[in-house]
C-alpha cells in the first residue's frame, strides 16, 4: 500500500480541525437543546401562573354575580359570560382559554376555538397540540390542562393554550445560525492555522534549503536562523553545531592526511634518494650493506608510523575493548618502571618516584601500560639531561592519579590545548617523534573515563597528569 505524505501542515491542520469541529459541534448541540429546553420550560411556567390566575379570577368573578353556585346551568352560563368579558383582558393576551366540565364537554372557549387532541390530556399535563379554529385555520399550542373540583358545586377543567410559533421560529433561527457559524468558524480557524503553520514553518524550510545547499566544498557556511520559535531555533543551532563539527572533522582529516603523506614521504624521499645515488657507480660491499641498513630504518619508521595509526584507528572504532579488572595503580607503574628505567639512565637521566600503595581503579592492564610508556618516553625526549624524571600515583578527592614531571623544554601555554592532536609536532631541536603518542594517551584515557592535565613552567617543569576514578570495592 502506497504511503501518503500529507506533510507537517497537514499533520497540524487534520487532527486540529477534526477536534475543533467536534468540540464546536458538541457546543451548538449543547446551545441549541439548552436555548430549546428553556423556552418551552419558560413557555411551560406563564401557562402554569395564567391558569392558576384564571382560576382565581373565575372564582372571584363567581362571588361576585351572587350566582347559585350548585346549579350547572347557572355555571354554563357564567362560564360562556365570563370567557367573553375577559377575552381582551391582558391575561388572556396572546393565549387561548377553555372551560370544559369534568366529563370534557366543553362549556366555554375563546376565539371560536376547540380542542381536539387526539388523546386526552391529563390533569396537570402540558403537551403541544394541533388546534383547529373556526375559520379552518389550524395552529399548533402548548396547552396546559387544570382540574378545578369544587365542594357543592359543579367541578371544572380550564385549558390553557399559547401558539409555539414564536417559540419554533427562534429555534429554527438559531439552529439556522449554527449551522452556518460553525462551518464558517472551522474555515476561519483552518485559514489561521495554515497561516500560523506556514509562517511558523517558513525558518524550517530555510533550514532545509541550506542543508540542502551545502555540502563539502561548503562547510563553512551555517544555517543561522533567528526565528521567534524556541524549538526551531535551537534546531538551527544544533544544525550549526552538526556543520561545525563536520567542518573540524573534514578540516582534521585533510591535517591528517597532509601530515601523513608528510610523515611516510620523508622516510621514502630519503630511502629512494639512497638508492638512486648508490646506483650511479659501482659501490663496496660495506657501502651497499650501509645503505640498505639506512633504508631498513626508515623502513623500520614508516611501519612505526602505520602501526601507532592502526592501533588508534582500532581504539576509535572500539575493536579494542577494554578488558576491566581492578588494579593497584601504584603496583602496576612501579613494575613499569622497573623495566624502563633503564631507558631513561642510559640517556643520563634519573627516576625518581613517590607511589603512594591503595590506589585503586578498574583499568585495562595493557591499555595502562600504554599510556605510561607513551608518557615516559615523551619525558624522556624532552629532559634535559642530568635531571630526573619524576614519577607519583597518588590519590585526591578527584580520583587515582598519575604525574609524569620532566625538566627539559617548557611547553608554550597556547599550545598546551593541541598536544593531543595527531602528528602534532613543535619545533623542537634534535627531538624525534612522530606526534602520536599523546594522541594515544588521550583515546585510552577517554575510554577508563579518566581526565588529563598538562602543566609546564620553568621552575616546575612540565607535568602530564592522568586522573582514573577511584574504585573502592
Amino acid at each position: 500500500m502506497k504511503k501518503h505524505n500529507i506533510g507537517l501542515l497537514g499533520t497540524i491542520l487534520l487532527p486540529t480541525l477534526s477536534a475543533l469541529g467536534i468540540a464546536l459541534c458538541s457546543l451548538g448541540l449543547f446551545i441549541y437543546f439548552l436555548f430549546y429546553s428553556q423556552l418551552y420550560a419558560g413557555m411551560d411556567a406563564v401557562l402554569k401562573s395564567k391558569a392558576e390566575g384564571l382560576i382565581e379570577s373565575i372564582d372571584l368573578f363567581w362571588n361576585l354575580e351572587g350566582k347559585d353556585r350548585n346549579a350547572y346551568a347557572e355555571f354554563v352560563s357564567f362560564a360562556q359570560t365570563w370567557v367573553t368579558e375577559k377575552s381582551p383582558d391582558s391575561i388572556l393576551l396572546n393565549s387561548i382559554v377553555q372551560i370544559s366540565d369534568i366529563s370534557g364537554a366543553i362549556i366555554a372557549t375563546s376565539r371560536n376555538v376547540n380542542f381536539r387532541p387526539e388523546n386526552p390530556i391529563n390533569p396537570g399535563a402540558i403537551v403541544t397540540v394541533k388546534t383547529v379554529f373556526t375559520d379552518g385555520q389550524t395552529m399548533l399550542l402548548r396547552v396546559y390542562a387544570q382540574d378545578v373540583p369544587e365542594k357543592n358545586r359543579p367541578g371544572y377543567r380550564i385549558l390553557v393554550g399559547q401558539p409555539i410559533a414564536t417559540i419554533e421560529s427562534a429555534i429554527y433561527n438559531l439552529k439556522t445560525a449554527l449551522l452556518l457559524i460553525i462551518p464558517a468558524v472551522l474555515v476561519f480557524l483552518a485559514l489561521t492555522i495554515v497561516f500560523i503553520v506556514r509562517r511558523a514553518l517558513r525558518p524550517l524550510e530555510n533550514i532545509i534549503d541550506s542543508m540542502g545547499r551545502i555540502g563539502v566544498k561548503n562547510l563553512n557556511e551555517r544555517v543561522s536562523i533567528n526565528s521567534g520559535m524556541r524549538e526551531i531555533s535551537a534546531l538551527g543551532k544544533s544544525f550549526d553545531t552538526m556543520l561545525e563539527r563536520l567542518d573540524n572533522a573534514f578540516t582534521e582529516q585533510r591535517t591528517f592526511i597532509a601530515d601523513l603523506s608528510h610523515q611516510i614521504k620523508t622516510p621514502l624521499s630519503i630511502v629512494k634518494g639512497q638508492l638512486e645515488t648508490t646506483l650511479r657507480h659501482e659501490r663496496s660491499q660495506e657501502e651497499y650493506a650501509e645503505v640498505l641498513e639506512s633504508g631498513l630504518e626508515e623502513i623500520d619508521t614508516i611501519t612505526r608510523i602505520i602501526e601507532k595509526l592502526l592501533l588508534l584507528a582500532r581504539y576509535d572504532s572500539r575493536e579494542i575493548r577494554p578488558e576491566f579488572k581492578r588494579l593497584d595503580l601504584g603496583l602496576e607503574i612501579r613494575s613499569l618502571v622497573d623495566d624502563f628505567a633503564l631507558l631513561a639512565r642510559s640517556r643520563g637521566l634519573g627516576v625518581t618516584t613517590s607511589l603512594s600503595p591503595g590506589a585503586w581503579i578498574q583499568a585495562d592492564q595493557n591499555m595502562l601500560r600504554q599510556i605510561f610508556i607513551n608518557l615516559f618516553d615523551n619525558a624522556v625526549k624532552y629532559a634535559n639531561p642530568e635531571t630526573d624524571i619524576q614519577i607519583s600515583v597518588f590519590v585526591s578527592d578527584k580520583g587515582a592519579s598519575l604525574s609524569v614531571r620532566d625538566f627539559g623544554i617548557c611547553i608554550d601555554p597556547s599550545n598546551i590545548p593541541y598536544l593531543f592532536g595527531r602528528f602534532q609536532r613543535f619545533e623542537t631541536a634534535g627531538v624525534q617523534g612522530f606526534g602520536l603518542g599523546l594522541s594515544i594517551v588521550e583515546t585510552i584515557a577517554l575510554q577508563h573515563g579518566a581526565t588529563i592535565d598538562v602543566q609546564s613552567s620553568v621552575p616546575d617543569g612540565t607535568v602530564f597528569s592522568i586522573t582514573f576514578p577511584i574504585n573502592d570495592k
